[in-house]
């Protein structure tokens, strides 16, 4: 079998199963054997500064109660020269 066939064979199979295994959790979400969790999705456009005051007042209202850590510092690069 050919080089080309035998990959469009393998590309049919895994479109096969992917498309049973999109049916098997549809049938799972309708029936309730998994839970979905709903992304809700808003598309906003706002002038950068508008942007940042609502960014402000979201972090103000959902932040932690205490900050969270820092990363610690990264090293800075060290640059080797030729012959090193």
């Amino acid at each position: 079998m050919g080089h080309c066939l035998r990959r469009r064979r393998y590309l049919s199979i895994g479109s096969g199963v992917e498309t049973r295994l999109t049916v098997i959790e549809l049938e799972a979400r309708f029936t309730g054997q998994i839970e979905v969790k709903h992304k809700n999705e808003l598309h906003l456009h706002f002038t950068p500064d508008r942007a940042l005051a609502v960014a402000e007042a979201y972090v103000a209202r959902h932040s932690a109660e205490k900050p969270l850590p820092l990363l610690p510092p990264v090293p800075p690069l060290v640059e080797l020269e030729e012959g090193e």
